[in-house]
């Protein structure tokens, strides 16, 4: 049937949720903090830049001790990343694994680093397999937050029961 290979530098908590799949495989880097980080959306968001400042601070502190104890201890010092650290990834899956993660991963609902991700996955495969990817439903940026889509399914629930707006 055949398999196609991914590889990225996504965060270790989109990682971890890819892992979920459990098909095809994965090979990761050693979790330090070599790849950098990253920041989440809402952190970009005007209101939240003070925040943003603490956490980049936070994993700047973070980064220097990480590798200050590097050299004695390698495996001990992947102990002290967090999920925002980032992390390279290969992964080899059959063509319908990718088509079935891009399909589920790309919904609005979804994490917007694994989004990101099926994004850059589906665009691989429209590239390398334009015909293949026309029957792949990508969900793509229709409606990027989970807020929206809640808010669709209570109107919807709404006129279920017969209450107006």
């Amino acid at each position: 049937i055949g398999a196609i290979d991914f590889s990225f530098v996504i965060d270790i908590g989109a990682y971890r949720d890819v892992q979920r799949h459990r098909q095809g495989s994965m090979v990761c880097s050693e979790w330090s903090d070599g790849y950098g980080y990253s920041i989440p959306d809402f952190l970009k968001i005007e209101k939240f830049k003070d925040l943003a400042k603490e956490y980049d601070n936070l994993f700047t502190k973070l980064d220097n001790f990480i590798a200050s104890i590097h050299d004695i201890d390698r495996f001990g010092a992947s102990y002290y990343t967090l999920l925002g650290f980032n992390v390279f990834v290969i992964y080899n899956c059959t063509f319908k694994q990718a088509a079935y993660f891009i399909e589920l991963r790309s919904a609005p609902a979804g994490h917007y680093s694994y989004r990101r991700l099926a994004g850059k996955m589906y665009e691989d495969v429209k590239k390398y397999f334009p015909t293949y990817s026309k029957y792949i439903r990508y969900q793509g940026d229709n409606e990027s937050t989970r807020k929206s889509q809640e808010e669709k399914i209570q109107e919807k629930l709404s006129k279920l029961n017969g209450e107006k707006h």
